[in-house]
Protein backbone atom coordinates (compact mmCIF):
# COMPACT_ATOMS: atom_id res chain seq x y z
CA UNK A 1 0.00 0.00 0.00
CA UNK A 2 2.78 2.44 0.95
CA UNK A 3 4.69 1.79 -2.30
CA UNK A 4 1.53 2.29 -4.37
CA UNK A 5 0.77 5.53 -2.54
CA UNK A 6 4.33 6.85 -3.02
CA UNK A 7 4.27 6.01 -6.72
CA UNK A 8 0.92 7.78 -7.08
CA UNK A 9 2.25 10.87 -5.30
CA UNK A 10 5.39 10.90 -7.43
CA UNK A 11 3.27 10.56 -10.57
CA UNK A 12 1.22 13.60 -9.61
CA UNK A 13 4.34 15.58 -8.74
CA UNK A 14 5.94 14.75 -12.08
CA UNK A 15 2.82 15.75 -13.98
CA UNK A 16 2.69 19.09 -12.22
CA UNK A 17 6.45 19.62 -11.83
CA UNK A 18 7.27 20.11 -15.53
CA UNK A 19 10.82 20.77 -16.57
CA UNK A 20 9.90 24.17 -17.99
CA UNK A 21 9.69 25.66 -14.50
CA UNK A 22 13.20 24.52 -13.55
CA UNK A 23 15.38 25.32 -16.57
CA UNK A 24 17.08 28.02 -14.48
CA UNK A 25 18.39 25.27 -12.16
CA UNK A 26 20.26 23.48 -14.96
CA UNK A 27 23.86 24.02 -16.04
CA UNK A 28 23.57 21.55 -18.91
CA UNK A 29 20.73 19.95 -20.87
CA UNK A 30 21.88 18.26 -24.06
CA UNK A 31 20.88 15.21 -26.04
CA UNK A 32 23.26 12.57 -27.42
CA UNK A 33 22.80 9.17 -29.02
CA UNK A 34 23.56 7.67 -25.58
CA UNK A 35 20.71 9.66 -24.04
CA UNK A 36 20.29 13.01 -22.29
CA UNK A 37 23.12 14.79 -20.50
CA UNK A 38 21.64 16.83 -17.67
CA UNK A 39 23.51 18.65 -14.92
CA UNK A 40 22.03 20.89 -12.24
CA UNK A 41 23.67 23.81 -10.53
CA UNK A 42 25.71 22.86 -7.47
CA UNK A 43 25.62 23.63 -3.76
CA UNK A 44 28.69 24.09 -1.55
CA UNK A 45 28.20 21.78 1.44
CA UNK A 46 31.69 22.04 2.95
CA UNK A 47 34.12 24.95 2.62
CA UNK A 48 36.79 25.10 5.36
CA UNK A 49 38.80 27.54 3.23
CA UNK A 50 38.17 29.58 0.10
CA UNK A 51 40.16 27.10 -2.01
CA UNK A 52 38.83 23.90 -0.42
CA UNK A 53 35.22 23.45 -1.47
CA UNK A 54 33.06 20.36 -1.70
CA UNK A 55 30.03 20.77 -3.98
CA UNK A 56 26.99 18.58 -4.59
CA UNK A 57 24.71 18.50 -7.63
CA UNK A 58 22.60 16.06 -9.65
CA UNK A 59 23.50 14.68 -13.08
CA UNK A 60 21.92 12.39 -15.66
CA UNK A 61 24.23 10.60 -18.11
CA UNK A 62 25.27 7.08 -19.24
CA UNK A 63 22.02 6.18 -20.99
CA UNK A 64 19.71 7.96 -18.54
CA UNK A 65 21.38 6.89 -15.28
CA UNK A 66 20.83 9.32 -12.40
CA UNK A 67 23.71 10.30 -10.11
CA UNK A 68 24.39 12.41 -7.05
CA UNK A 69 27.53 14.25 -8.12
CA UNK A 70 30.33 15.65 -5.95
CA UNK A 71 33.14 18.07 -6.86
CA UNK A 72 36.18 18.23 -4.54
CA UNK A 73 38.91 20.82 -4.88
CA UNK A 74 40.95 19.15 -2.14
CA UNK A 75 41.11 15.57 -0.86
CA UNK A 76 40.55 12.15 -2.38
CA UNK A 77 37.58 9.83 -2.04
CA UNK A 78 37.38 6.36 -3.56
CA UNK A 79 35.39 4.42 -6.12
CA UNK A 80 33.39 1.76 -4.28
CA UNK A 81 33.07 3.72 -1.04
CA UNK A 82 29.67 3.74 0.61
CA UNK A 83 27.84 7.06 0.90
CA UNK A 84 24.75 7.40 3.11
CA UNK A 85 22.22 10.20 2.65
CA UNK A 86 20.13 10.79 5.77
CA UNK A 87 16.83 12.62 5.40
CA UNK A 88 14.98 14.81 7.89
CA UNK A 89 12.53 11.99 8.55
CA UNK A 90 15.39 9.75 9.64
CA UNK A 91 15.23 7.61 6.50
CA UNK A 92 18.57 6.70 4.89
CA UNK A 93 19.46 6.00 1.26
CA UNK A 94 22.76 4.15 0.80
CA UNK A 95 24.75 4.41 -2.41
CA UNK A 96 28.28 3.71 -3.61
CA UNK A 97 30.70 5.91 -5.52
CA UNK A 98 30.55 4.47 -9.03
CA UNK A 99 32.62 6.85 -11.12
CA UNK A 100 35.40 9.38 -10.71
CA UNK A 101 37.45 11.73 -12.87
CA UNK A 102 39.89 14.56 -12.26
CA UNK A 103 40.73 17.77 -14.06
CA UNK A 104 43.65 20.14 -13.60
CA UNK A 105 44.02 23.67 -14.91
CA UNK A 106 47.28 25.28 -13.87
CA UNK A 107 47.49 25.08 -10.08
CA UNK A 108 43.74 24.41 -9.79
CA UNK A 109 42.45 20.85 -9.72
CA UNK A 110 39.11 19.21 -9.06
CA UNK A 111 38.04 15.61 -8.54
CA UNK A 112 34.53 14.49 -9.43
CA UNK A 113 32.68 11.55 -7.92
CA UNK A 114 29.29 10.07 -8.89
CA UNK A 115 26.92 8.02 -6.70
CA UNK A 116 24.31 6.26 -8.81
CA UNK A 117 20.65 6.03 -7.77
CA UNK A 118 19.92 2.35 -8.40
CA UNK A 119 16.36 1.91 -7.13
CA UNK A 120 12.97 3.56 -7.46
CA UNK A 121 12.60 3.62 -3.67
CA UNK A 122 15.75 5.74 -3.32
CA UNK A 123 14.62 8.05 -6.12
CA UNK A 124 11.31 8.57 -4.29
CA UNK A 125 13.14 9.44 -1.07
CA UNK A 126 15.29 12.08 -2.76
CA UNK A 127 12.26 13.47 -4.57
CA UNK A 128 9.93 13.70 -1.57
CA UNK A 129 12.32 14.50 1.28
CA UNK A 130 15.23 16.79 2.11
CA UNK A 131 18.74 15.50 2.81
CA UNK A 132 20.29 16.90 5.97
CA UNK A 133 23.37 14.69 6.44
CA UNK A 134 25.83 13.00 4.08
CA UNK A 135 28.17 10.31 5.44
CA UNK A 136 31.13 9.34 3.28
CA UNK A 137 32.35 6.11 4.85
CA UNK A 138 35.61 6.00 2.91
CA UNK A 139 36.84 9.09 4.74
CA UNK A 140 34.91 8.60 7.97
CA UNK A 141 33.18 11.97 7.73
CA UNK A 142 29.61 13.17 8.08
CA UNK A 143 28.69 16.48 6.45
CA UNK A 144 25.55 18.49 7.24
CA UNK A 145 23.34 20.50 4.94
CA UNK A 146 21.65 23.59 6.34
CA UNK A 147 17.87 23.88 6.02
CA UNK A 148 18.20 26.35 3.16
CA UNK A 149 20.69 24.22 1.25
CA UNK A 150 18.65 21.06 1.87
CA UNK A 151 15.63 22.72 0.25
CA UNK A 152 17.72 23.93 -2.67
CA UNK A 153 19.24 20.49 -3.26
CA UNK A 154 15.79 18.89 -3.17
CA UNK A 155 14.70 21.47 -5.76
CA UNK A 156 17.65 20.56 -7.99
CA UNK A 157 16.98 16.83 -7.65
CA UNK A 158 13.35 17.30 -8.68
CA UNK A 159 14.47 19.37 -11.64
CA UNK A 160 16.86 16.68 -12.91
CA UNK A 161 14.27 13.93 -12.36
CA UNK A 162 11.52 15.93 -14.05
CA UNK A 163 13.74 16.75 -17.00
CA UNK A 164 14.75 13.18 -17.77
CA UNK A 165 11.34 11.80 -16.71
CA UNK A 166 11.15 9.32 -13.86
CA UNK A 167 9.85 6.63 -16.17
CA UNK A 168 13.04 6.97 -18.23
CA UNK A 169 15.57 6.63 -15.39
CA UNK A 170 17.92 3.68 -15.89
CA UNK A 171 18.46 1.91 -12.55
CA UNK A 172 20.80 -0.75 -13.94
CA UNK A 173 24.16 -0.41 -12.12
CA UNK A 174 26.78 1.36 -14.20
CA UNK A 175 30.23 -0.10 -14.80
CA UNK A 176 32.55 1.21 -12.08
CA UNK A 177 35.49 3.42 -12.99
CA UNK A 178 39.01 2.14 -12.37
CA UNK A 179 40.43 3.02 -8.93
CA UNK A 180 41.89 6.47 -8.41
CA UNK A 181 45.66 5.92 -8.88
CA UNK A 182 46.50 8.58 -6.30
CA UNK A 183 44.77 6.84 -3.40
CA UNK A 184 47.22 3.95 -2.98
CA UNK A 185 50.08 6.41 -2.71
CA UNK A 186 48.46 7.98 0.33
CA UNK A 187 48.93 6.43 3.77
CA UNK A 188 45.60 6.56 5.56
CA UNK A 189 45.82 6.68 9.34
CA UNK A 190 42.93 8.75 10.58
CA UNK A 191 40.42 11.14 9.08
CA UNK A 192 39.57 13.01 12.25
CA UNK A 193 36.08 11.58 12.45
CA UNK A 194 34.48 12.81 15.65
CA UNK A 195 31.28 10.84 15.25
CA UNK A 196 32.37 7.20 15.08
CA UNK A 197 29.36 5.85 16.96
CA UNK A 198 26.80 7.38 14.62
CA UNK A 199 28.86 6.72 11.47
CA UNK A 200 28.97 3.00 12.27
CA UNK A 201 25.65 2.77 14.09
CA UNK A 202 24.73 -0.34 12.07
CA UNK A 203 27.75 -2.24 13.42
CA UNK A 204 27.25 -4.19 16.66
CA UNK A 205 30.40 -4.86 18.69
CA UNK A 206 29.95 -8.48 19.80
CA UNK A 207 32.84 -10.38 21.35
CA UNK A 208 33.90 -13.88 22.27
CA UNK A 209 36.64 -12.26 24.33
CA UNK A 210 37.53 -8.65 25.05
CA UNK A 211 39.89 -8.05 27.96
CA UNK A 212 43.11 -6.37 29.07
CA UNK A 213 45.71 -8.29 31.09
CA UNK A 214 45.99 -6.48 34.41
CA UNK A 215 49.71 -7.33 34.71
CA UNK A 216 50.98 -6.67 31.21
CA UNK A 217 48.36 -4.27 29.87
CA UNK A 218 48.07 -6.32 26.68
CA UNK A 219 44.65 -6.37 25.06
CA UNK A 220 43.07 -9.47 23.58
CA UNK A 221 39.91 -9.12 21.51
CA UNK A 222 38.10 -11.79 19.51
CA UNK A 223 34.84 -10.85 17.84
CA UNK A 224 31.95 -13.29 17.65
CA UNK A 225 31.81 -15.49 14.58
CA UNK A 226 29.59 -13.92 11.90
CA UNK A 227 28.27 -15.16 8.58
CA UNK A 228 29.97 -13.03 5.93
CA UNK A 229 28.55 -14.77 2.86
CA UNK A 230 27.38 -18.12 1.54
CA UNK A 231 29.26 -20.89 3.42
CA UNK A 232 31.74 -18.37 4.85
CA UNK A 233 32.07 -17.30 8.48
CA UNK A 234 34.66 -14.96 9.92
CA UNK A 235 35.89 -13.03 12.93
CA UNK A 236 38.59 -10.50 13.82
CA UNK A 237 41.27 -11.28 16.40
CA UNK A 238 43.50 -8.70 18.13
CA UNK A 239 46.40 -9.99 20.26
CA UNK A 240 49.92 -8.73 21.05
CA UNK A 241 49.31 -5.59 18.98
CA UNK A 242 48.61 -7.66 15.88
CA UNK A 243 45.26 -7.99 14.13
CA UNK A 244 44.12 -11.09 12.30
CA UNK A 245 41.14 -12.30 10.28
CA UNK A 246 39.99 -15.88 10.86
CA UNK A 247 37.69 -17.41 8.24
CA UNK A 248 35.99 -20.80 7.97
CA UNK A 249 34.58 -22.07 4.68
CA UNK A 250 31.97 -24.83 4.69
CA UNK A 251 32.81 -26.95 1.68
CA UNK A 252 35.18 -29.57 0.32
CA UNK A 253 38.19 -27.52 -0.80
CA UNK A 254 40.95 -29.59 0.82
CA UNK A 255 43.39 -28.75 3.61
CA UNK A 256 44.58 -25.43 4.95
CA UNK A 257 48.38 -25.17 4.86
CA UNK A 258 51.24 -22.73 4.27
CA UNK A 259 50.18 -22.32 0.63
CA UNK A 260 46.60 -21.44 1.51
CA UNK A 261 45.46 -17.84 1.20
CA UNK A 262 42.61 -15.39 1.00
CA UNK A 263 42.23 -12.66 -1.59
CA UNK A 264 40.06 -9.68 -0.70
CA UNK A 265 38.41 -7.86 -3.61
CA UNK A 266 37.25 -4.36 -2.70
CA UNK A 267 34.30 -2.49 -4.17
CA UNK A 268 36.70 -0.28 -6.14
CA UNK A 269 38.10 -3.34 -7.96
CA UNK A 270 41.46 -3.46 -6.13
CA UNK A 271 42.60 -6.66 -4.42
CA UNK A 272 44.69 -7.73 -1.43
CA UNK A 273 46.22 -11.22 -1.13
CA UNK A 274 47.12 -12.55 2.33
CA UNK A 275 48.78 -15.88 3.13
CA UNK A 276 47.48 -18.33 5.70
CA UNK A 277 49.23 -18.47 9.10
CA UNK A 278 47.14 -21.21 10.73
CA UNK A 279 48.60 -24.67 11.26
CA UNK A 280 47.97 -27.33 8.65
CA UNK A 281 44.48 -28.75 9.08
CA UNK A 282 42.77 -31.38 6.94
CA UNK A 283 39.68 -31.68 9.10
CA UNK A 284 36.18 -30.43 8.40
CA UNK A 285 35.95 -26.73 7.55
CA UNK A 286 39.60 -25.86 8.42
CA UNK A 287 40.41 -22.31 9.47
CA UNK A 288 42.40 -19.78 7.45
CA UNK A 289 44.16 -17.11 9.53
CA UNK A 290 45.72 -14.01 7.94
CA UNK A 291 47.59 -11.06 9.44
CA UNK A 292 46.07 -7.69 8.49
CA UNK A 293 48.17 -5.53 10.86
CA UNK A 294 50.04 -3.77 8.05
CA UNK A 295 46.89 -3.31 5.99
CA UNK A 296 44.52 -1.88 8.60
CA UNK A 297 44.68 1.62 7.10
CA UNK A 298 43.37 0.19 3.81
CA UNK A 299 40.72 -2.04 5.39
CA UNK A 300 39.42 0.88 7.48
CA UNK A 301 38.37 2.81 4.39
CA UNK A 302 37.44 0.24 1.74
CA UNK A 303 34.28 -1.83 1.45
CA UNK A 304 34.74 -5.50 0.53
CA UNK A 305 32.88 -6.96 -2.45
CA UNK A 306 34.16 -10.55 -2.47
CA UNK A 307 36.61 -12.86 -0.71
CA UNK A 308 38.41 -15.76 -2.38
CA UNK A 309 39.47 -18.56 -0.02
CA UNK A 310 42.18 -20.85 -1.35
CA UNK A 311 42.86 -24.32 0.08
CA UNK A 312 45.05 -27.23 -1.05
CA UNK A 313 42.61 -28.64 -3.62
CA UNK A 314 40.48 -25.72 -4.79
CA UNK A 315 39.28 -22.21 -4.07
CA UNK A 316 35.88 -20.55 -3.67
CA UNK A 317 34.73 -16.97 -4.33
CA UNK A 318 32.19 -15.58 -1.88
CA UNK A 319 30.16 -12.36 -2.26
CA UNK A 320 30.12 -10.46 1.03
CA UNK A 321 26.62 -9.64 2.29
CA UNK A 322 27.74 -6.62 4.40
CA UNK A 323 30.49 -4.88 2.37
CA UNK A 324 31.31 -2.39 5.15
CA UNK A 325 31.30 -4.85 8.09
CA UNK A 326 35.06 -5.35 8.50
CA UNK A 327 35.72 -1.64 8.02
CA UNK A 328 33.11 -0.84 10.66
CA UNK A 329 34.49 -3.32 13.20
CA UNK A 330 38.05 -2.01 12.75
CA UNK A 331 36.91 1.59 13.24
CA UNK A 332 34.45 1.02 16.07
CA UNK A 333 35.14 -2.21 17.95
CA UNK A 334 38.87 -2.98 18.09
Amino acid sequence: MRVTLVISIIGILFQTGGMAQCSKDLEKHETYNTGPIIETKDIVFHAPTITNNKDISVVVKDTSRLYIHFDLTYGTWRVGSKVDFKFKSGAVASTYITKWESESTGSYSVKRYDCQITSRDDLDLFYLEEVNKITVHGVGRTFSLSGRKAKKFNQYFKCAANTVGVENVNFKPAIKSAPDPYVDNTIVVSFGNNNTESTYSDIDCEYEKNQVDEFTGKKTTITKMKTWGDNLQGQLHLVDNKTFINVYYKGALGCSNVESYIIIKFMDGSTLKLMNLAKEDCGENPMLKVDITNNISILKVRDIEKIRVGYSDAHADVSIKDPDYIRGVLNKCL
